[in-house]
């Protein structure tokens, strides 16, 4: 099975961050929060519903200040999220915000995003 991570699961519409932002459930695993929303709840009839889950993700800029530095992060949270998302049971919008303020290595970062996507399904389904 090949490991992608499309376009089209990606987060980018704005109107779905601002909702997530507004109404959706947070969790933590150090160093990651995570903030989710399920997409079969009935508000989300305005959007297009889709068969896959749309992710985002985040890394302050106050916290690092080279560019550099936060794409490094990303890179590392997308590599896992990307071998891990089948985890994911059901249709979900995220974002996963890196708060520490010092460097993961990508084996912590990789058991905090495995972690959060287990605890969301936990959530989504009790």
């Amino acid at each position: 099975m090949k490991h992608k991570f499309p376009k089209k699961e990606k987060l980018i519409h704005k109107k779905r961050f601002d909702f997530l932002f507004s109404e959706g459930k947070s969790l933590k695993s150090y160093p990651i929060q995570a903030i989710y929303l399920s997409l079969e709840m009935p508000c989300f009839a305005d959007f297009q519903a889709s068969n896959h889950s749309e992710v985002a993700f985040a890394v302050p800029k106050r916290h690092f200040k080279k560019a550099v530095d936060r794409n490094k992060i990303k890179r590392r949270m997308r590599e896992a999220f990307r071998l891990n998302k089948r985890k994911l049971k059901g249709n979900f919008i995220i974002i996963f915000i890196y708060k520490s303020r010092s460097y993961s290595d990508y084996i912590m970062v990789e058991k905090s995003i495995i972690h959060l996507l287990e605890e969301i399904n936990e959530k989504a389904l009790s």
